[in-house]
């Protein structure tokens, strides 16, 4: 299980995949997503920026907007949302836009060259 309560098996032919859905329904009633703001998530910075201080320093979180919503409720079933519940679909990115916002702020009170999305903009 995953921070945001996604069920998850790993493939013998690869890649890892959703077996249980954290919102079954288009409702965030009672569900409660991870605090990217507590600073015991970054605690490992320092010591990489102190191994590494002849390198270009990357942080970040990849998959944190589009993928986690699809992983929250489906990829089929958030793009339904979309189009169905639309103020569900809304509000749902609303709350990922804020854990990239806490995550940014989490990794950007060190020292490092740049920061890392990686997620399906593009679509």
């Amino acid at each position: 299980m995953d921070d945001f309560g996604c069920i998850w098996r790993q493939s013998t032919e690869g890649a890892p995949h959703i077996v249980k859905y954290a919102l079954i329904k288009p409702n965030l009633e009672g569900y409660m997503f991870p605090d990217l703001s507590n600073p015991e998530r970054y605690k490992y910075i320092p010591e990489d920026i102190s191994a590494n201080k002849d390198k270009f320093l990357v942080s970040g979180a990849g998959l944190l907007f589009f993928k986690t919503a699809w992983a929250l409720r489906g990829f089929d079933q958030i793009l339904i949302d979309s189009y169905l519940h639309p103020n569900f679909a809304e509000e749902l990115l609303d709350n990922l836009m804020e854990l990239n916002i806490q995550m940014v702020e989490g990794i950007t009170e060190y020292d490092i060259d740049a920061v890392l999305f990686s997620d399906d903009y593009g679509t």
